[in-house]
């Protein structure tokens, strides 16, 4: 058992080989996360010299630019479920009732689908991964609808053209 307060304790737990243990603890954790996720994006950012963000300002809220990957799971068998959606982005998803789109606004977007429940939520944009291309940072934190378990983690979004969707 270790007590984390900061970003460095939380580097040093997850590297002496600490995880969290209950449900209060993986909430808990999204937050370190996120803020460790954000520290490193700061530190390793470049300035972008494309953009597929800016020009037409797009992001976390625009569902058609969002995959039919981002719906949240549980089950061992969901894989199986989202291969056979037709539907390629959260919008035709959302048009078709399959999910519901509970809050969106320019930096974040919630939504549920079967028993669980994202919120994806933009951290920052820059050049994340020195190609040149801007991306999003991004947090995603999934739930279950009327459960206490919930976990978060961080990822990137990214486009490579103007009429592609987030990778």
């Amino acid at each position: 058992s270790m007590t984390v307060r900061t970003c460095r304790e939380y580097r040093a737990a997850r590297a002496a080989g600490y995880y969290p243990k209950t449900n209060f603890d993986l909430k808990t954790e999204a937050y370190f996360k996120s803020a460790d996720a954000v520290i490193d994006a700061v530190a390793n950012a470049q300035v972008a010299s494309v953009s597929y963000l800016r020009n037409q300002h797009v992001g976390v809220a625009d569902l058609h630019l969002l995959s039919k990957r981002l719906l949240p799971y549980f089950d061992p068998d969901a894989d199986q479920r989202l291969a056979a959606i037709t539907e390629p982005s959260l919008r035709e998803l959302w048009h078709a009732k399959r999910i519901q789109v509970l809050d969106v606004s320019s930096s974040h977007v919630r939504f549920e689908w079967d028993g669980a429940g994202a919120v994806i939520t933009e951290l920052m944009r820059a050049d994340l991964d020195g190609d040149g291309i801007e991306e999003i940072l991004m947090e995603y934190y999934s739930y279950a609808v009327g459960g206490t378990l919930a976990v978060g983690t961080t990822g990137v979004l990214r486009r490579l053209g103007h009429d592609a969707m987030f990778e």
